[in-house]
């Protein structure tokens, strides 16, 4: 049998760059109900663009869902900044588990989705970001932008660039 350009020796297809997930999600959405799998909601923490004289050198970004009791899922994005090549994760894909209208009043409750600029090494809080309108969130309407770091002196720190947010192959 002749296997397609891009078939791994198992048949199966090699991951591709941008493909669904790099990332394992360190929860399914809403946090902590449990029900069948309706869709996935795709995320895309890309890249920070730093606005600071001195930023530093090696940061992730934490996402905690409202609800959620875990540490939450880390991000590793691109820094428009590093000259070197660095180990980069950037998407993740949570499982939805419940009907759209409800996850879209989970959403509505949660009124803004709070992610966490922290300092690799240890965890120390640097920025964060807000992104509202996810009650808006469809399969036809998406989040894609950049979204100000703010310090906890309310500083702008620079941009973390949000490609995706998006609701894929909903089961109503």
């Amino acid at each position: 049998m002749k296997q397609r350009k891009g078939q791994g020796p198992g048949g199966g297809r090699g991951r591709k760059k941008g493909g669904l997930s790099d990332i394992p999600p360190s929860t399914s959405l809403p946090p902590l109900v449990e029900g069948q799998l309706r869709c996935f909601l795709k995320l895309t923490v890309d890249k920070v663009i730093w606005k600071i004289a001195k930023p530093p050198s090696c940061i992730l970004v934490r996402v905690r869902w409202w609800g959620e009791t875990s540490d939450g899922t880390l991000f590793c994005p691109r820094d428009t900044l590093q000259t070197e090549p660095k180990a980069v994760r950037t998407t993740t894909r949570y499982a939805v588990r419940c009907g759209p209208k409800q996850f879209t009043s989970y959403l509505t409750d949660m009124a803004v989705l709070v992610l966490e600029v922290i300092t690799k090494l240890d965890h120390l809080p640097i920025g964060r970001v807000h992104i509202s309108g996810l009650a808006k969130l469809s399969p036809t309407h998406h989040i894609n932008g950049f979204f100000s770091i703010v310090s906890p002196t309310s500083k702008k720190l620079g941009e973390l660039q949000v490609k995706h947010i998006l609701i894929l192959c909903c089961i109503e």
